[in-house]
């Protein structure tokens, strides 16, 4: 999804009529933006049940609060706030971990007796370069992971991401760089580690 689609006022206006108890409005917010939630919060936790269900906790804490909605930003800015309060609030509740991939799942993504020896090679190669980026975002605190989260996998604009937690635009693109650097840094450690 580009930013200008994340941008349009038509999901604003899908939203308004959502405020006034239209479902079917509803219906193509949510099959519009169900995957980009659930994506967001896997990032965020690396576990797909937990993400799912915070992507649908999202969209009834929206229908809930419907009446109270106001056009003060887009609908995308809107819609992540409400996602981010409701991480927060898991986060403060539960005290979860964040979970890594299981190891297992790696292993059983590769067929060992189908490949040639440099596939089998290049695929677990692969794996480990994923799992060391998510790792890496992991290891991120919450102040430098939500910014980068929300710019590289969710695609919204700076402005929106301040927006959305509540922070002014420089310090958006301050956590972002060093959020970045933080990743570079953990990417080399974990790279030169494998070699």
């Amino acid at each position: 999804m580009s930013r200008t689609k994340w941008e349009n006022e038509e999901y604003s206006l899908l939203m308004l009529r959502v405020r006034d108890d239209d479902a079917g409005a509803f219906e193509e917010i949510v099959s519009r933006f169900a995957k980009v939630l659930t994506n967001y919060f896997y990032q965020l936790c690396w576990d797909s049940s937990l993400s799912e269900d915070l992507s649908q906790e999202t969209f009834l804490k929206i229908w809930n609060c419907r009446k109270n909605y106001k056009v003060k930003a887009s609908f995308s800015t809107y819609m992540f706030t409400v996602a981010l309060n409701l991480w927060r609030d898991e986060k403060r509740k539960k005290n979860r971990k964040l979970v890594l991939v299981d190891q297992e799942n790696i292993n059983s993504d590769i067929d060992h007796s189908s490949s040639p020896r440099d596939d089998v090679e290049k695929k677990v190669e692969k794996k480990f370069m994923n799992v060391s980026i998510k790792k890496a975002i992991e290891d991120l605190d919450d102040k430098h992971r939500q910014p980068f989260v929300l710019s590289e996998i969710s695609g919204l604009s700076y402005e929106q991401i301040a927006v959305a937690l509540e922070i002014p635009v420089g310090t958006v693109r301050s956590r972002k760089f060093n959020a970045f650097r933080k990743l570079k840094e953990k990417l080399m450690i974990l790279i030169g580690a494998q070699r």
